[in-house]
């Protein structure tokens, strides 16, 4: 009953200000050619583009494992030919993606498959077209999530900077740790040591959660007694 509960508050959960500024910030960034793959194109040219396991990994990152989901609006096959043998399928999908504050967005993808036995054919395709349309819609968010590799600027600036073998500024997971640290800093109160996060209790929740790593002593609101540290009344516990 309370995971009903809980999945029916999914779309009406707010973000708090802190959330809201770090999740801006990392979906402003553009992708490094670490986040990227690459497979043949038109004319004898490279095309890059998000791997789907690498957006739903960014995706993560960024909103937390639990900030967003995503749907099967529709899922339709175009076309099953039997052809020399093989099952030819085609098969069109929309996914909507919805953060935990109800912003949502939706795109359609596309999938194909050649296959002896239909049902493989079948099954691949709509995995393919799910996937597609998943990481199309997850683009619409930002750069971070694969917008920007339909900036052709950025990406030959990419391909210069692999070939001199020097290093990108773009987003890196490294990058989402420390924009996380810096934007969820309220204020450090003189009574705390230097390496103390003061936030409130929802920001300390979501630190704890999506920052593993994070070097400095969390405190929230509720560590606090009119501005004493909670340490001070260790010894009266």
């Amino acid at each position: 009953k309370m995971a009903q509960e809980e999945s029916s508050l999914f779309g009406h959960l707010e973000w708090s200000d802190s959330e809201r500024l770090v999740i801006q910030r990392l979906l402003e960034n553009k992708l490094d050619e670490s986040h990227l793959a690459v497979r043949p194109g038109a004319g004898g040219s490279n095309f890059a583009y998000v791997e789907s396991w690498k957006a739903i990994e960014l995706a993560n990152s960024i909103f937390g494992f639990s900030g967003w989901s995503s749907s099967i609006i529709d899922i339709t096959p175009d076309y099953v030919l039997k052809e020399s043998g093989k099952f030819k399928v085609g098969v069109t999908a929309v996914v909507k993606v919805m953060l935990k504050d109800g912003t949502y967005h939706e795109d359609v993808g596309y999938g194909t498959c050649e296959n002896r036995n239909q049902g493989t054919a079948i099954e691949n395709a709509k995995k393919e077209a799910v996937s597609d349309a998943r990481k199309r819609a997850l683009r619409c968010f930002g750069n971070a999530l694969g917008n920007c590799i339909y900036d052709k600027e950025h990406i030959k600036d990419i391909k210069k900077v692999k070939r001199k073998g020097g290093a990108t500024e773009n987003v890196t997971y490294e990058m989402i740790r420390m924009a996380q640290d810096d934007s969820m800093i309220d204020m450090v109160d003189n009574s705390y040591p230097p390496d103390t996060m003061l936030v409130s209790r929802d920001e300390s929740q979501y630190l704890q959660t999506n920052m593993p790593n994070n070097n400095k002593r969390i405190h929230s609101e509720m560590d606090e007694f009119e501005g004493i540290p909670a340490e001070a009344f260790a010894n009266f516990e």
